[in-house]
């Protein structure tokens, strides 16, 4: 994931901000518009984030399906029966904690801090990276990894909308349906976006504050 992260960054953040999660697209909105981006560019953003994690799902179940589907006969799942979570959990992401509030608060912490090294990074005010930029895809990287480290054994540590629900869409669509596809859905959206609000907040109006 460090790796992934950080090669995304680097081959598209001169092209779009690599705007990769819809929380952090909505944290920058609300809390560093500007003429580049602003709110009104935040639905079309997480639509070609939610589009982009939809279609790479699609390619994954096209390489894995035979091995997802002999994983399922040896483990006894139906597709779409409640125990198919079990493998519905090779895409989006479910949780193992006892209920839904230590879930969402998992995943609240988790993006913001995530949210809070990203916006520390790219503050103007942050002399340490002015000359240092090259450093900033990979520190967000390493951040990811550790962060998925800590909080994957809770909620599969999604942090980021659109690369739980993109998958999700897949998963509804070809064989477990919408119950076991969309079940906790609305953890890993609201989760990472008050998480990502968060750690922008004590970042830049904190951290960095006007003087």
């Amino acid at each position: 994931w460090s790796i992934a992260v950080t090669i995304a960054i680097t081959t598209t953040g001169h092209v779009s901000g690599a705007h990769l999660n819809p929380a952090v697209s909505i944290a920058l909105a609300a809390l560093r518009p500007s003429p580049s981006f602003g709110w009104g560019k935040v639905i079309p953003y997480c639509a070609a984030q939610i589009s982009g994690a939809a279609a790479a799902a699609g390619v994954n179940f096209v390489l894995y399906r035979d091995a997802i589907a002999k994983f399922e006969a040896a483990e006894g799942i139906v597709r779409g029966a409640a125990g198919s979570v079990a493998s519905a959990a090779a895409f989006g992401e479910y949780w193992s904690v006892p209920c839904w509030a230590t879930a969402l608060l998992a995943e609240s912490m988790g993006t913001a801090m995530l949210a809070f090294v990203i916006f520390s990074l790219t503050n103007p005010k942050n002399s340490s990276m002015k000359d240092n930029s090259g450093w900033i895809p990979p520190l967000i990287g390493a951040t990811v990894g550790g962060l998925i480290s800590v909080f994957a054994p809770l909620t599969q540590a999604g942090f980021n909308p659109a690369r739980d629900f993109g998958p999700r869409i897949i998963t509804a669509l070809t064989g477990w349906g919408r119950a076991v596809a969309m079940k906790g859905w609305w953890v890993y959206v609201l989760g990472p976006i008050l998480g990502a609000l968060t750690g922008a907040f004590i970042a830049d109006k904190i951290l960095y504050a006007d003087d």
